[in-house]
């Protein structure tokens, strides 16, 4: 026998290298399911997301303009030509509220009359505002000629792409005008999808990793959290925003347990993004639907006593008028601030809308409720708003409140709050009415 053979006879086989493969191969090809799984889930979320804040943006658009603006929109001849106009205000190459929106929101905002655009915040290379261009035929066709709401991930205006809505805008008399159109940059939410999708790509890649080298029922407990984390993922991809991830996951102190927990914090920040309200941080009116439900059942089922309240900040509109939407905001901001305070282990306060709010009162009952709302209206009196010249804005807020009521539907209790509501305004406002 040679001295080669004698040495290769001595050499034990590893198994290293099986080891690892058997360990990693499974783990390896999960980790790329996983992140490509992840990598769709997590774009149909955010699109759905896109898709619902553009329809809300939209919304507050056509809202605001019948706010400020009262009356139809018309083209109106005169001798410099056709001019954009709604009720009596000229609004041809008025672009302050547009713009506004479109610094707060980053949507670009457009205003159609047929398929012509007539006010718009989208600009060409230039920095020329692209009035008086048309709509693309196929958006046309689907959105002005059939006359229905449509969305896009990916419509060409100018040299850009954009996830773009379009809805009808109709005049009093149900007469068709044209559009409202809003538009955010594909590069801008293919940016968010990437920031979300990488770390998750990563993360499970390193996991798998550090898995195999450690022991194969370690990688059979890896497989198990990315499972769940999967399964979760999908459901939050399904709109389930509640879904929780199992604390075998998120307990983890490995990068497994890091992925669950960016991954309930994109859940977080998508049900944040859905439920509460930009401007004032308290849960919109979306949240407050299904708040006012789940409360309804629960009280129909435990008996547990409830109450709803809906108040309405006195005068705002004179607030915007005399000092503009910025101290407009500050107000709702304060106010907000002063209701999240006092709510706090007593109920939720919602954004209804406008300056309306919207108190649910878990587990006490209009007595109690009352005295919750005298206490925010005493502080939300003693508010002192200074302006930047030194003016003090004044506020005050009048409420109407019911006891909760299962044998009710909860929009029947909702629209007794708010005729109380409407009585308090009728007989001087800064007040609560109970009865």
């Amino acid at each position: 026998m040679t001295q080669e053979q004698n040495t290769r006879k001595k050499r034990p086989g590893s198994m290293t290298i099986p080891l690892m493969s058997m360990s990693m191969l499974p783990l390896v090809l999960m980790s790329l399911v996983i992140a490509v799984v992840s990598s769709y889930l997590v774009r149909m979320a955010v699109e759905k997301q896109v898709k619902n804040d553009l329809k809300n943006v939209a919304s507050a658009v056509e809202v605001t303009l019948d706010t400020f603006y009262p009356g139809d929109y018309e083209m109106v001849t005169t001798e410099g030509g056709l001019v954009f106009c709604k009720g009596e205000q000229i609004l041809s190459s008025h672009y302050d509220l547009l713009d506004r929106f479109r610094e707060e929101t980053g949507i670009e905002v457009t205003l159609f009359y047929q398929d012509a655009r007539v006010l718009t915040t989208i600009t060409d290379p230039d920095g020329n505002r692209m009035d008086g261009t048309g709509l693309h035929t196929v958006i046309k066709e689907q959105a002005l000629d059939r006359q229905k709401e449509v969305f896009y991930s990916g419509v060409a205006i100018g040299e850009m792409r954009f996830f773009a809505y379009y809805r009808p805008l109709y005049n009093s008399d149900n007469e068709l005008f044209g559009l409202i159109g809003v538009a955010t940059p594909t590069a801008t939410v293919q940016g968010a999808v990437s920031s979300v999708i990488w770390p998750i790509v990563i993360i499970a890649i390193v996991g798998a990793a550090l898995a195999a080298l450690i022991s194969v029922l370690y990688s059979k407990n890896l497989l198990n959290a990315l499972k769940k984390m999967e399964q979760f993922l999908s459901q939050v991809s399904r709109g389930r925003l509640t879904a929780t991830l199992d604390e075998s996951v998120s307990k983890r102190k490995d990068e497994i347990g890091k992925m669950g927990i960016s991954a309930m914090e994109m859940e977080k920040s998508l049900r944040d993004l859905i439920e509460k309200d930009a401007l004032t941080g308290l849960y919109n009116r979306r949240y407050g639907n299904s708040k006012l439900s789940d409360m309804w059942r629960k009280a129909s089922r435990t008996g547990q006593q409830f109450a709803i309240a809906i108040g309405d900040i006195d005068f705002f509109k004179k607030v915007n008028d005399t000092y503009g939407h910025e101290y407009g905001d500050l107000v709702l901001k304060k106010v907000s601030e002063v209701l999240r305070r006092n709510m706090g282990g007593k109920g939720v306060p919602i954004r209804w809308g406008g300056e309306e709010f919207l108190f649910i009162f878990d587990g006490i009952g209009k007595a109690g409720g009352t005295e919750v709302l005298e206490d925010i209206l005493d502080q939300i009196r003693a508010l002192d708003i200074y302006t930047e010249t030194g003016e003090v804005i004044k506020v005050s807020m009048t409420f109407g409140i019911v006891e909760g009521d299962s044998t009710r539907s909860v929009d029947e209790v909702v629209s007794e709050a708010d005729t109380r509501l409407y009585e308090g305004k009728r007989g001087g406002r800064n007040r609560i009415i109970e009865d």
